[in-house]
C-alpha cells in the first residue's frame, strides 16, 4: 500500500494549517559536523527534559488523545500490517493504538536491534508472545539474530515511530544512534506510510536534516494530524 501523494503540509485532522510560503528548501548537514551534532545534541536534551516533566497521568491522557487521531487517520484504516513501538524515555505510548490494531485484525510488529551490527528491523508480535529486555531501555520480541525472521519492509504498511522532536517540514530528531534512520534510508523498493507520534511540544522550527534521514509523511499530536510532502 502506497501513501497518499502530498504536497503542501497540510493540517488533516485539528491541528492549523501552516502559512502560505511556509515550505522551505530541505535543511541539510554535513554529516560529521561538530556544531550540528553539537546543536542538535542540545536540542534532544532540553526537549527529553520536558518530556519527562509529564506527570504519569498527564501522558496517559494525551497518549490516548494521540492514539484517537492515529485511529482515525485513513492510512491506517486501510492497512493490514503495521510497525509500533515499546515506549521509552516517556515516549507517547502507543498501546492504545496497538489494541485496536489486534481487535481489527491488523498484523502488529515491534523492533529489535542488534546493537553489535547497528541495524534494527520489525518482527511480528502477538499479545501472547513475551517481550524481553533490549538495548538501550527497551523492550522487544524474543529473537535470535536470524534476519530471515524479520518481516520485509514493504510488508509493512504503516510504520508508527517515536522521536525526540520534529520540525514543520517532517524531519524527525531521534536519539542520535540512526537505527531509525539506517532502516528506513535502506532501499527497498518498497515505501510504507511513516507517522511520527509525539507531543505537540517537540515541535521545533527547523532540523537539519542529513543524507540519510527520511521525511515523515504525517505527524500526530495532541493537537491533531499534520501530514508533509514525501
Amino acid at each position: 500500500m502506497e501513501c497518499l501523494p502530498y504536497g503542501r503540509p497540510e493540517a488533516v485532522i485539528g491541528s492549523p494549517l501552516y502559512p502560505k510560503g511556509s515550505e522551505r528548501a530541505r535543511p541539510t548537514a554535513h554529516v560529521g559536523d561538530f556544531k550540528v551534532q553539537t546543536g542538535k545534541d542540545v536540542l534532544r536534551k532540553r526537549l527529553r527534559e520536558r518530556r519527562r516533566s509529564l506527570s504519569s497521568r498527564e501522558s496517559a491522557r494525551l497518549g490516548g488523545v494521540i492514539a484517537r487521531f492515529a485511529i482515525a487517520l485513513p492510512d491506517y484504516a486501510r492497512s493490514r500490517s503495521i510497525g509500533v513501538y515499546h515506549p521509552i524515555d516517556h515516549e507517547v505510548d502507543p498501546h492504545p493504538l496497538v489494541v485496536h490494531a489486534v481487535a481489527v485484525n491488523k498484523k502488529v510488529s515491534l523492533p529489535v536491534t542488534d546493537v553489535g551490527k547497528g541495524r534494527m528491523g520489525f518482527v511480528a508480535w502477538r499479545p501472547e508472545d513475551p517481550l524481553v529486555a533490549g538495548p538501550f531501555g527497551t523492550r522487544q520480541p524474543r529473537w535470535s539474530g536470524d534476519v530471515r525472521l524479520l518481516v520485509a519492509k514493504g510488508a509493512l504498511d504503516c510504520i508508527f515511530l517515536p522521536m525526540v522532536g520534529f520540525d514543520r517540514q517532517g524531519w524527525r530528531l531521534g536519539y542520535g544512534g540512526g537505527y531509525f534512520d539506517r532502516y528506513l534510508a535502506a532501499d527497498t523498493g518498497e515505501n510504507p506510510c511513516l507517522v511520527g507520534l509525539a507531543y505537540s511540544f517537540q515541535e521545533v522550527e527547523t532540523i537539519l536534516a542529513e543524507p540519510h534521514d527520511c521525511r515523515l509523511h504525517y505527524v500526530i499530536t495532541e493537537r491533531g494530524v499534520t501530514r508533509f510532502p514525501g
